[in-house]
């Protein structure tokens, strides 16, 4: 089956999409394009909400521009009347959000069931 996108695995909820990357290691040449598929799985119709994975394993990229990623299309979703729920946050993920004091700037839940609650 062909998909769309080339960076996520995309599971429809009804109006939740559950996202996963594709791979742990993000390049940074990847990032924008990354973005743009999150945004554009934000944008299907039917879609209320859209829960990112980081985990069960973290994800290796240069985080600065990955946090700068996420703040982006989480203001794009909003704008749409969209909502960004991160999952599956290991404690070193929460670590960096922490470190740069972003914890309260995302919804954070256990995992993909939770963020169907949020």
């Amino acid at each position: 089956m062909n998909t769309p996108w080339q960076h996520i695995d995309v599971e429809a909820r009804g109006a939740l999409r559950c996202v996963r990357l594709r791979q742990k290691r993000i390049e940074e040449e990847n990032i924008d394009a990354l973005g743009d598929e999150l945004i554009a799985v934000g944008s299907e119709e039917g879609c209320a909400r859209v829960a990112l994975s980081l985990g069960p394993q973290p994800p290796d990229c240069l985080y600065s521009i990955f946090l700068g990623k996420l703040i982006a299309v989480q203001r794009r979703l909003r704008e749409m009347g969209r909502t960004l729920v991160l999952c599956e946050a290991g404690p070193e993920v929460l670590a960096i959000f922490g470190a740069c004091q972003l914890l309260e700037h995302f919804t954070f839940v256990a995992d993909f069931d939770a963020a169907a609650n949020v």
